[in-house]
């Protein structure tokens, strides 16, 4: 027990050391103390590590070690190590056999709640791509993703917009695509522009501030299959 808690300390303070010797540029340094956490099982050292070697920041690049380490996190159940697993096969920067195996690591990060990894989800079975497309299915994964942050809610918003997945509601969609608009969305921008320039709107609503005060009528689509 005693040897469990020392260890259990020495991580603590070898990883906070790590963060700060990377932070200060030390990034030779900062790799060997993730990498001596990251070989006693420390999952946050491992993501840390392999970040390192993808990038090739304080240890020569090395695509294979970073798969390995972002592989072992992405077991532990790590979301961010599960979506750069899905990144590095989508890259093909993967051992030959992993490579069939994206759309499960995403699934992964997305079920452990990474919103990146929940969004890219939506856009998948958004437009079909190795998967079904599914857009009730596109619409759920952005319903979710936008709980998160309203950065997020673009996506959605263009659904009501358009009624697809989902009845066509435009008040909802404009309102829902200002709030992405104002957190900096740059897909949600583009999104936004078409909006408004269909509805024919004389002045932004972003500017504003409330796309649910314009005189926009609603309109309903049934509600796809």
């Amino acid at each position: 027990m005693s040897s469990e808690v020392g260890t259990k300390k020495f991580i603590k303070k070898c990883y906070a050391a790590a963060d700060m010797l990377y932070a200060s540029g030390d990034h030779a340094l900062a790799s060997e103390l993730y990498g001596k956490c990251a070989e006693l099982g420390h999952v946050d050292s491992q993501v840390s590590l392999a970040y390192m070697y993808y990038y090739g920041e304080g240890v020569e690049q090395d695509l294979g070690l970073a798969f390995e380490w972002f592989k072992t996190a992405a077991v532990a159940e790590n979301s961010y190590a599960q979506y750069a697993l899905y990144i590095m096969i989508k890259e093909g920067d993967c051992p030959d056999e992993e490579k069939g195996d994206a759309l499960k690591w995403i699934e992964a990060s997305a079920k452990n709640g990474y919103p990146i990894a929940i969004n890219e989800l939506g856009c998948l079975y958004l437009m079909g791509e190795d998967v079904e497309k599914n857009e009730k299915k596109a619409f759920k994964y952005f319903g979710k993703v936008a709980e998160f942050s309203d950065f997020y809610a673009g996506n959605i918003g263009a659904l009501y917009y358009t009624g697809t997945g989902v009845k066509k509601n435009r008040k909802k969609g404009l309102k829902l695509l200002v709030k992405a608009v104002k957190e900096g969305n740059p897909v949600a921008m583009q999104a936004y522009d078409l909006a408004i320039s269909d509805e024919g709107l004389a002045e932004p609503l972003v500017y504003r501030g409330d796309a649910s005060d314009e005189d926009i009528p609603e309109e309903e689509s049934p509600e796809m299959q």
